[in-house]
């Protein structure tokens, strides 16, 4: 019996030797199989594909599909996606959905009301389309789907013991960095640049291996990162645009608004979304694609202080990279989609996952400095003043002002109205912001998806 797929946008591209896309307009697209079935596709054509393939994937997904799940295929089905793929059989009675090591890309499914299996990368449009169960394609996961229920398989990375020396680490984690930022900026590239570490190594790359690559930052006059990111470009000779973020005249519709872009309701995902979505509707105009420096602090422990001893570090480190997917990963993602940005995170690919994992918790810190190891790898790349600057979140480096705890809502604390008595959990969320985002969250639909009704943080 052959598989009903609806995709519901390109971005859950369809990849198989076997399979030919042929476009029949601008927004729909089939995918005729050699036996005859088809998947049918809605939504925009995308410029250039959105999953980077090599032949692992080819091969290993054909062998899932063939012979069935094997975990020794796995590996090679999650190392051959960047982002997210479908992989469909020939004779149609089988799919692979696969998602990247960090889940830079979301990928979902369900039954659609009439029959038939959608799949989307946001939940959003699984909302639309009446699935009322929404599941997600956890990171580095294969999920097969054909059989009487979905079955999946992960492939799960873990820390690599080592005799080599720090120095030597940090020698080869240098060298997958730049092959990262190098192999993402083959087009014209505009950098979010913050004059943190990891924001200046992707420019500083970018720029060293003579990509088109331009620096935009999201600053108010006066704030702390406005000073390094200029300082930075005038020595790196790159053009810098600075925009100033967006005052925030009505919290409340804004907040609603990022809660239906970003198919999130934490506040620690919707402060940063303020800033990048100015940074977004920017990059659009531009028609570059936009490289940021995400995932590093997750890599390399940037959220932590010297304070901290290993084993917190490790635990908190596979958290973050755990939760990734719906942090800093969803925040870029939506918004790109929703301003038609193509955004590349050279941090979270895997050859870079791997040699960061090649780091002992406590090779993190050094005195008050965190993420360590990469300052050590951009030695000679950077200059002193960015290797020495410590960390800071991305909306208090723009500048805007908040409490230190801001009683779990963040910049919108004491901007929001709370909810509807009973309308939210409360057992969830931390402040009337935090609150209401649950609200007008349930309120979409995105419930439906309930792997998100749970804390990250």
């Amino acid at each position: 019996m052959r598989l009903a797929l609806v995709l519901a946008d390109h971005r859950a591209a369809a990849l198989t030797a076997a399979a030919t896309a042929v476009y029949r307009d601008a927004t729909t697209a089939t995918w005729a199989l050699p036996a005859g079935g088809s998947v049918s596709v809605t939504g925009p054509r995308p410029a250039e594909p959105d999953v980077l393939v090599d032949g692992s994937l080819d091969a290993a997904a054909h062998r899932l599909l063939r012979r069935g799940p094997a975990p020794r295929d796995v590996p090679a089905v999650v190392d051959g996606t960047e982002g997210a793929a479908v992989v469909v059989a020939s004779d149609g009675r089988s799919a692979l959905l696969v998602r990247d090591q960090l889940g830079t890309r979301p990928l979902h499914h369900g039954v659609l009301p009439g029959g038939g299996v959608a799949i989307a990368s946001e939940i959003k449009q699984l909302v639309a389309m009446g699935v009322e169960r929404i599941a997600v394609v956890p990171p580095a996961s294969v999920v097969v789907l054909g059989g009487d229920e979905p079955q999946t398989w992960r492939d799960e990375l873990v820390r690599a013991d080592t005799d080599e020396t720090f120095e030597d680490r940090a020698a080869a984690l240098g060298r997958e960095v730049r092959a990262s930022v190098a192999a993402r900026a083959g087009r014209p590239v505009a950098v979010a640049v913050s004059g943190g570490v990891d924001s200046s190594t992707v420019l500083a790359v970018a720029r060293e291996s003579g990509a088109d690559v331009v620096a935009v930052t999201v600053a108010l006059p006066g704030s702390p990162d406005l000073e390094f990111s200029t300082r930075l470009c005038a020595d790196l000779g790159v053009p810098l645009t600075v925009i100033e973020p967006e005052p925030i005249d009505d919290a409340d519709a804004l907040l609603r608004e990022l809660v239906a872009d970003v198919e999130s309701w934490e506040q620690q995902v919707l402060t940063h979304a303020v800033p990048s979505r100015v940074l977004m509707r920017h990059v659009a105009t531009t028609g570059r694609a936009l490289l940021t420096g995400e995932a590093s602090d997750e890599l390399f422990g940037g959220y932590r202080s010297a304070a901290d001893d290993a084993a917190e570090v490790a635990a908190r480190r596979d958290k973050e990279l755990g939760n990734f997917h719906r942090t800093s990963a969803q925040r870029l993602d939506r918004l790109g989609q929703r301003f038609g940005v193509d955004v590349r995170l050279p941090f979270a690919a895997r050859r870079v996952v791997e040699a960061a994992r090649r780091f002992r918790p406590e090779e993190m810190v050094h005195g008050e400095l965190t993420k360590w190891p990469l300052r050590v790898a951009m030695r000679g790349t950077l200059p002193e003043y960015i290797l020495e600057r410590p960390k800071l979140t991305f909306a208090r480096g723009v500048g805007y002002r908040y409490g230190q705890h801001a009683d779990g809502d963040g910049l919108f604390a004491g901007q929001v109205r709370g909810p509807r008595a009973g309308t939210a959990d409360e057992r969830l969320t931390v402040g009337d912001a935090e609150a209401a985002s649950l609200e007008r969250f349930l309120e979409l639909g995105y419930g439906r998806a309930d792997y998100m009704l749970t804390r990250t943080l």
